[in-house]
């Protein structure tokens, strides 16, 4: 059940962002960030970069999906730490 749940998760980041559905996309990658690890949002954003062609000038997504995982993956320990006060 918890695969399940992060794959529609996935296909539901994917197919809001292609159909522009900004804050739909905003609220899954939150929810995804806090019970997935976030790596796994990094070949999406650069599948995703590939589709609208923007490897010909900066990608942006997948640098702001990089610097999301590093930032993301690094506070979960003091999140962690949170929960136990």
């Amino acid at each position: 059940m918890n695969y399940l749940r992060a794959i529609i998760l996935y296909v539901v980041i994917l197919f809001s962002l292609l159909q522009s559905w900004l804050l739909v996309t905003t609220l899954a990658v939150l929810v995804f960030s806090l019970f997935y690890h976030t790596a796994f949002l990094i070949p999406l954003a650069i599948l995703i970069d590939g589709y609208f062609g923007h490897f010909y000038t900066m990608p942006v997504l997948s640098v702001c999906a990089v610097v999301w995982s590093v930032g993301v993956e690094s506070m979960k320990p003091a999140l962690a730490n949170l929960r136990n006060i």
